[in-house]
């Protein structure tokens, strides 16, 4: 989940006390000119574009500028960019893909007595699967053994599916674990191999009910759970995300990921005490150097649980995992607030 959100949540949450927010894609270096543009897209190895996939903007040192996720087509924009090389690195491991970068050099032209003119780049990235690494176990959610008397011909077309995507024939390997489903409904590997693709797809409604047919028949199955919460989460439908999350850490208790998802779904439904506990045990998992617990955290304290001291706590801490955020300054003028408040809050209170 990897970064998950923090971007919008921060405006709201800036906006709450200072009335400000700073544009997603504009690195600190570049805020006070406007000038050129890197423009991209992301595609899966079928060549559809993904959404939602963060894509962090670096300098030539590989220090961090911005961040951004992709937009539907899997399209990306970093603006208002100086002359300079950047790299601009694509993070698909929470959708079960490879990382990938590429380096650029930005070039602003003379036009003699009219100035400068501005660059446009374009960039395309066509992620590929993490090598032997389903959906789940890229963030550490382990998978279930389950034993099955399966027919001859839908284990044939099952195997023939893996093959299919270890040569990177997506639909066709989806078609044949289809093919395996209509001979064998309850086949569970095919139903869990099933629902990873189509999350991979982001097609999450698809995704959801076969994760739904394949922890019926396997209720143990940590890695469906997980994958069955992320799909309904992303589809906004937070009780019965929290409800499989719940049955997923229960059953894989090692992902911080997972906690991370857990709490931001306890959140959403206003059980804040618990989502606390969860996203405690998230900073653990991390050993709390995830700047997206700390985020979550911070949102938590602050907007929901009036806990200032302990939000202006994690967004230091968020600062300390991420030093090189371009809203650093924004952030900090955030905790001040925030200590203020807490200042306050304390004054208030009957000796």
């Amino acid at each position: 989940m990897k970064s998950l959100y923090y971007r919008v949540c921060f405006m709201v949450l800036f906006s709450l006390f200072i009335g400000g927010a700073v544009s997603a894609s504009t690195p600190k270096a570049a805020r006070s000119l406007a000038g050129s543009t890197i423009n991209g897209m992301v595609f899966d190895p079928e060549k559809r574009g993904l959404m939602d996939v963060d894509v962090e903007l670096q300098d030539e040192f590989s220090r961090y500028l911005a961040r951004t996720k992709t937009m539907s087509g899997g399209r990306f924009t970093f603006t208002n960019l100086t002359a300079g090389v950047y790299r601009v690195r694509v993070i698909g491991g929470r959708f079960g893909y490879s990382e990938q970068s590429q380096q650029v050099e930005i070039v602003n032209f003379s036009r003699g007595t009219a100035g400068l003119s501005n660059d446009t780049v374009y960039l395309d990235f066509y992620l590929q699967p993490l090598k032997n690494t389903s959906f789940a176990e890229a963030v550490g959610i382990t998978g279930t053994i389950f034993a099955q008397e399966i027919p001859d011909n839908a284990r044939n077309l099952y195997n023939q599916a893996l093959a299919d995507f270890s040569q990177k024939r997506t639909d066709e390997g989806i078609n044949n674990l289809k093919k395996a489903l209509e001979i064998f409904p309850t086949y569970f590997y095919a139903l869990n191999r099933l629902g990873d693709e189509l999350l991979r797809k982001q097609d999450f409604k698809a995704a959801q009910e076969v994760l739904l047919k394949a922890v019926a028949v396997n209720p143990k199955a940590a890695d469906s759970l997980y994958m069955l919460g992320y799909a309904q989460y992303m589809q906004k439908q937070f009780e019965p995300a929290v409800d499989s999350l719940r049955q997923a850490v229960n059953r894989s208790q090692r992902s911080a990921a997972a906690f991370l998802l857990l709490g931001m779904g306890l959140r959403q439904i206003k059980k804040y005490g618990e989502a606390e506990t969860e996203l405690r045990r998230a900073d653990e998992l991390s050993k709390k150097k995830s700047p997206d617990v700390h985020w979550q955290l911070a949102l938590l304290y602050g907007n929901n649980l009036k806990k200032y001291a302990a939000a202006a706590d994690e967004l230091e801490l968020f600062l300390k995992t991420q030093p090189d955020s371009r809203d650093a300054e924004s952030i900090k003028k955030l905790i001040q607030k925030f200590r203020e408040k807490a200042r306050e809050s304390s004054a208030t209170v009957p000796q």
